[in-house]
């Protein structure tokens, strides 16, 4: 290679590990600024979630029955994705995961995020699905109110989204919205041989809608904020390994310089050779 083309690369492999150590760098500094409140808030929210299922299953109560008029199919699949790219391996898993379960049949689709709707658009455009977005940081009630209208219609909510366990590991993951009854009511007898029994005051239907106006807001929100942690976990460890790969790259760029530097020095030295030769010579 040509000396001026080598050096011309590594400038650009220099411009390159800059942006993505900048882009790391604003990703780790997110993280830590949010990582610690949504630990908590995952600590009580599903704290709150299990307490609900255990009422419900105590008192046989079943699925919770959606008040709003429900359409044709009684199922719905929810992807959260980024609305960025670069969002790292965990986008694939969860994509997966959610392709996985609507192979299955039977369920409507609602794609949260840009990178979800160009996934489906770019894999599987014949899904039929429903697109929104909401902002990745500071949401508003607002921003989910259209949303969990759609979500309402619908007996049975599986939400798709990464779950951010530390820098280096996110994990895809299936939560049903409404709860999982039927998975508590099969460990039930392996549990506690006799239920709980629980008195509710006020009443349990107005506990479920209370379920379905607040809690349900809680616990989408929640997952929004979570897919958003996991992305930039996996966004910043995407950035690292693309450090690591440049610096690899820049590692070679400097050794073919080494060798194209020396060459060109032994290309000069033997130029002079005649001139030299001559000179002595007369």
């Amino acid at each position: 290679m040509h000396i001026k083309k080598i050096t011309e690369d590594l400038d650009l492999y220099s411009t390159f590990w800059e942006l993505t150590q900048t882009y790391e760098d604003v990703c780790t500094t997110k993280i830590q600024s949010i990582r610690e409140k949504i630990f908590g808030t995952r600590t009580y929210i599903d704290g709150l979630y299990e307490v609900f299922n255990q009422l419900r299953l105590s008192h046989q109560y079943g699925p919770v029955k959606k008040t709003a008029t429900p359409i044709a199919a009684s199922h719905v699949l929810v992807l959260l994705t980024s609305n960025r790219r670069f969002s790292g391996k965990i986008t694939k898993l969860v994509f997966s995961q959610f392709l996985e379960a609507y192979r299955k049949g039977g369920a409507k689709v609602i794609v949260i995020g840009k990178i979800g709707r160009h996934l489906i658009g770019q894999q599987s455009p014949k899904i039929p699905a429903t697109c929104f977005e909401v902002p990745e940081e500071k949401i508003a009630i607002s921003d989910l109110q259209p949303i969990l209208n759609e979500i309402n219609k619908y007996q049975t909510v599986d939400v798709f989204y990464g779950r951010f366990i530390n820098l280096v590991k996110q994990l895809p993951l299936q939560y049903n919205l409404a709860g999982d009854y039927e998975a508590l009511k099969a460990l039930a007898p392996e549990s506690r041989e006799t239920p709980t029994s629980y008195i509710f005051e006020p009443s349990l239907p107005k506990i479920q809608n209370f379920f379905e106006t607040e809690l349900l807001t809680s616990f989408f929100r929640q997952n929004i904020n979570e897919s958003h942690l996991a992305n930039l976990g996996s966004r910043a460890m995407k950035m690292e390994e693309s450090s690591v790969t440049i610096s690899e790259r820049v590692k070679i760029l400097n050794a073919a310089l080494r060798v194209a530097t020396r060459d060109y020095e032994n290309r000069k030295q033997l130029n002079m050779l005649p001139a030299i030769f001559y000179g002595n010579f007369n």
